[in-house]
Formats: C-alpha cells, sequence, structure tokens
C-alpha cells in the first residue's frame, strides 16, 4: 500500500523493520519477497543500480527456493514408487494366496442365496396376498369416513354462516333502540330532576353505552373474516401520534401521563388506515383502563430490517400466567373490570389479532402481575 501511494519513507521504514525480523524468524519465502520489494523501492527512489542488486539477490533467491522444491518434490515421487511397487507385489502375493478360498466361498454362498431368495419370494407372495385384503377393506373406510367428513364440514360451515346472520341481525336489531335509550337518557339527565333520578338515568345511560361497545364489536367480529382490506401507504408516525393526542384526554381523567417516542425519520406502510387505527387506539385504551391512577403508559415505535415494531406498556395490574394464553381468543373468560371499575368484553384483542394477521403481522405480549403489561405488534415494511 505504501508502495502504490508513492509514501516511500513510510516504506523504507517498514522494510527496514521487516528486515531486522530475520534474525530470530527464518522464512526463506518473505525474504525473496522483500528483495524484491526493496528493488521496487529504489526504482521508486530513482536509483536503477541498487534495484538491480536486489532484483539479482531476489532471482537467486527465487531459483534457490524452486531447485529446493524440485528435489523435494524428485525425492518423495521416487520414493513412494518403491512403497508403490512393494505394497503391489505383497497384495499380489496376497491375493494369488485368497483366490482359491474365495471360489470354494462364492459357489456355497451362491447357492444359499438361491435358495434363500426363493423361500422370501414365496413368503412375500403369500403377505402380499394377505395385506392386498387388509389395504382394500382399509381404503373402503376411510373412504366412507372422508364423506362422513365432508358432510359434517358442510353443516359445520352452514351453521358458521347461520350464527353469523344471526348475531348480525340481533345487534344491527338491537343497536337502534339502544342508541335511542342512550339519547333519552342523556336528555332526561339535562332536565331539573332529583339527584336520585340522575343518578338512575346515569346508571341507565352508562349500561346503554356499554351496550352499543359491546354490539359493536360483536358487528366487528361477524364481518372481520370476510372484510376486504383497503389499504393504503400510511405515514405511522403521523397516525401512532394522532392516536395518542386523542387518548390524552381520557387518561387525563385518572391522571395518567401517556410518553410517545416515534421514528427518528417518516416511513409509510401500506396499510388499512382505520383498522390499524383500532387497533392502537384499542391497545392505548386498554392500558388506560387496567393502570392506576397517576400512572404512565409508554407508547414506542421502532425500526426493524423489514417491520416496524409498535408497543404499549402500562404500569397497571398485569395478566397472571393462566390467563396469557387466553387474552386473544374470541368471547374470552380471560377479562377483568378496570381499576375503576372499567367493564370489559373479551372481544377488543380478538378484533386486533384478526386485523394484525389479515396485515401479514405479529401481535404478542409480555406482563407479570407486578411489572405491568406490554403489548407488541410488528408489521411488514
Amino acid at each position: 500500500m505504501y508502495y502504490r501511494v508513492n509514501e516511500t519513507d513510510s516504506l523504507a521504514a517498514l522494510l527496514h523493520t521487516v528486515h531486522n525480523q530475520f534474525d530470530s524468524v527464518k522464512n526463506q519465502d518473505a525474504l525473496v519477497d522483500w528483495n524484491y520489494m526493496m528493488a521496487s523501492y529504489f526504482i521508486k527512489k530513482g536509483n536503477p543500480k541498487a534495484a538491480v542488486n536486489y532484483f539479482l539477490i531476489y532471482d537467486t533467491l527465487k531459483d534457490s527456493i524452486a531447485n529446493r522444491n524440485k528435489v523435494l518434490k524428485d525425492a518423495d515421487i521416487a520414493q513412494q514408487i518403491k512403497h508403490l511397487e512393494k505394497d503391489y507385489e505383497f497384495d499380489a502375493l496376497k491375493k494369488d494366496n485368497q483366490l482359491q478360498h474365495v471360489y470354494i466361498r462364492t459357489g456355497t454362498v451362491l447357492g444359499v442365496m438361491m435358495l434363500v431368495i426363493i423361500f422370501l419370494v414365496l413368503l412375500t407372495w403369500q403377505k402380499s396376498r394377505k395385506n392386498n385384503k387388509i389395504l382394500g377393506g382399509l381404503n373402503q373406510q376411510i373412504n366412507e369416513q372422508n364423506s362422513s367428513l365432508e358432510l359434517a364440514l358442510d353443516e359445520l360451515k352452514l351453521r358458521d354462516e347461520e350464527k353469523d346472520r344471526i348475531l348480525r341481525t340481533v345487534a344491527h336489531d338491537l343497536r337502534n333502540p339502544i342508541g335511542g335509550i342512550a339519547s333519552l337518557t342523556l336528555a332526561m339527565a339535562n332536565d331539573d330532576d332529583t339527584d336520585e333520578q340522575k343518578e338512575m338515568l346515569s346508571i341507565i345511560q352508562e349500561t346503554s353505552h356499554n351496550s352499543l361497545e359491546l354490539i359493536n364489536e360483536i358487528l366487528e367480529v361477524a364481518n372481520n373474516g370476510s372484510a376486504v382490506l383497503n389499504k393504503e401507504l400510511v405515514e405511522i408516525n403521523a397516525l401512532i401520534s394522532h392516536n395518542v393526542e386523542l387518548s390524552r384526554f381520557k387518561a387525563a381523567e385518572k391522571g395518567q401521563k401517556i410518553n410517545l417516542e416515534l421514528l427518528e425519520a417518516p416511513q409509510e406502510l401500506l396499510i388499512s388506515r382505520e383498522k390499524i387505527w383500532r387497533v392502537i387506539g384499542n391497545l392505548i385504551s386498554n392500558a388506560i383502563k387496567f393502570s392506576p391512577a397517576e400512572g404512565i403508559i409508554d407508547v414506542k415505535v421502532t425500526d426493524y430490517d423489514n417491520e416496524i415494531e409498535i408497543s404499549v406498556k402500562d404500569q397497571g395490574i398485569g395478566i397472571p400466567e393462566s390467563m396469557k394464553d387466553k387474552v386473544f381468543n374470541m368471547f374470552t373468560d380471560a377479562k377483568r373490570l378496570g381499576t375503576e371499575g372499567e367493564k370489559s368484553f373479551g372481544l377488543g384483542l380478538s378484533i386486533c389479532k384478526q386485523i394484525i394477521e389479515n396485515h401479514n403481522g405479529k401481535i404478542w405480549l409480555e406482563s407479570n402481575v407486578d411489572g405491568g403489561t406490554t403489548f407488541y405488534v410488528r408489521l411488514p415494511k
């Protein structure tokens, strides 16, 4: 490198250092290369006479090494030839001695093998006939079972479609009257009624809102499997930021604080804006619901090679080990009241899981009873 970039002073110093090492470390090949580099150095310095001297030493050493290698190679080949000749003579004698025994053994073995082969052929033929009968019966049973399974699957499909139809019908028919009840109670609560009447109306209104939320989630579950995702390029920082800003009002009611850490640079993902908005909103809402007053919620967006990770961490009541495998199930019984008695229907996380999987993503959680819960969502770039 020093030679190529014309650093002749550095080249000379380095060659001098290397030469000093030849006294303690003998290396004929390295000495050949050293003389070549010294000749090259003096060419750079404009001293052809010194360069010729080093070239002569280089050529002499190179020829010496070549002659030495040739002698070693020739000696090694001659020695190998002698060994091969002796091995060949020994093998020839040994083979002559063994050849007679081989003929006798071969004849004996061939005779025994013929008898064994004949016996095995007969035995195999008998077993094949027996197995063919058994296989015929098994094939018939399998065909009958396949027919029964197909009928059962068709019936299950019809029942599943009927279940979805009933869910949609019931939820749709209930939404309007319950929504009307909520509106009427709101109007009645504004009148000058007694405190007891207002409290009862407030209970009716809260129950109506909870029922509407449950109905909306049932409709979401019923329609999610067949829904077509309207994907578009969405800047993930903006989506998360807007979602968090809207959630701050709800968190403020419990004196909670939401910390947000976004990507350093904008990143667009091909996603359904509405669906991913719903997932993030649901995770933050759960963190608010199950965190104590004055608690802190951390929302973070992380950039990986081929994915974007969104995490929502709370300092809440945590999820027991027995419930971790159930929280993403539809209509799960792994549901609890929030820290201030907020209700949970057990549908939100199952909807989130369906949405994320429809985006070819992943969703999971890490939790312990003492340290709160963190939900992770990964979406492909």
